[in-house]
């Protein structure tokens, strides 16, 4: 009995647990291998720009010929109409990570808090950074590098420092 309950347990569990992750599609003319990747959906909305469809059924992130898109249908039917035959088994662990592609690139900086200056700073710096944007055409090379944000012409203003594959922390050195 213990077993069964443990079973019904894990089954339910499961879209939980994967609804926290985003589940990936990466398209040929020949199917897809699906993925689920270490990319939750609301980060992929925010590196995108571009929201899911609406309507019901778990979103997927599809990758085909270079375009990134939402889609809210079963991994299935994505991969039959890619040009697969029946199912797109869910890799748990994908070989590969997504890189970013090169090309437009909009950086913004949030949320900002800062030691050792004089108090009430960051309550300064937020309305002023509110909204700005930073267009760049990069070349990622295979990976992120907030660095490559910069305009190369001029000196590196932060230093960054990888905290975790996806997030970077960055420091102004004191000029003074």
């Amino acid at each position: 009995m213990r077993a069964l309950l443990a079973l019904i347990f894990c089954c339910l569990a499961m879209p939980v647990l994967a609804s926290e992750k985003l589940v990936v599609a990466t398209c040929g003319e020949k199917g897809c291998v699906c993925a689920l990747s270490s990319v939750t959906v609301d980060e992929a909305i925010v590196v995108l720009g571009i929201d899911p469809p609406t309507g019901t059924g778990e979103v997927k992130l599809v990758e085909y010929n270079g375009q990134m898109m939402w889609s809210r249908l079963p991994l299935r039917e994505i991969n039959i109409v890619a040009g697969g035959n029946d199912e797109c088994p869910l890799r748990l662990f994908p070989e590969e990570e997504m890189v970013p592609l090169d090309g437009a690139w909009v950086g913004t900086a949030t949320p900002i808090s800062s030691q050792g200056c004089p108090p009430r700073l960051d309550a300064l710096l937020a309305p002023l950074l509110k909204g700005v944007g930073i267009l760049r055409q990069i070349a990622w090379g295979g990976s992120f590098n907030p660095d490559k944000m910069r305009d190369q012409s001029s000196e590196q203003a932060v230093r960054w420092s990888m905290v975790t594959p996806r997030s970077f922390k960055g420091e102004v050195a004191n000029t003074r």
